[in-house]
């Protein structure tokens, strides 16, 4: 993952390099390691175990049906245990941030779309979400 200042972490001490990535990714799972070389930030990330992926699937799914029907402080609740499980994945994160939305929470809702960018840059439907809530009047 290239990152904008990530020379500058090159000449830190590692421990002091993986201090602040981690702040700046504070919704990776622990294990989670940095290298940084050349300017390049990379990031390695545990594989969520199989029965934790297996579990988040089958939430993610309630979850969406919750947020279909419209229970959307059900369903952010449901996403949340999700992220628990497989707190890299992308989909769920992205619907939570939907259902914040709804909720009016758009700080929260913009919070987990800029994770999501972090997780992956070219995710189109983020951006979408977030000039929906950069465009909408401030009075709501």
């Amino acid at each position: 993952m290239l990152m904008r200042g990530a020379e500058e972490l090159a000449h830190l001490p590692t421990d002091v390099q993986n201090a602040k990535l981690a702040a700046l990714f504070p919704f990776l799972p622990a294990g989670t390691t940095f290298t940084v070389a050349d300017g390049v930030v990379t990031i390695e990330i545990p594989e969520a175990g199989q029965s934790e992926v297996t579990e988040a699937e089958r939430l993610a799914s309630k979850a969406e049906k919750r947020a279909q029907n419209g229970e959307f402080a059900k369903a952010k609740g449901i996403y949340e245990r999700v992220l628990q499980l497989n707190p890299t994945s992308i989909e769920p994160r992205r619907n939570l941030a939907m259902v914040c939305y709804e909720l009016g929470e758009f700080e929260d809702a913009k919070d987990h779309l800029i994770e999501v960018l972090r997780l992956d840059p070219t995710n189109a439907w983020s951006f979408v979400i977030l000039g929906n809530i950069y465009s909408r009047p401030q009075n709501d």
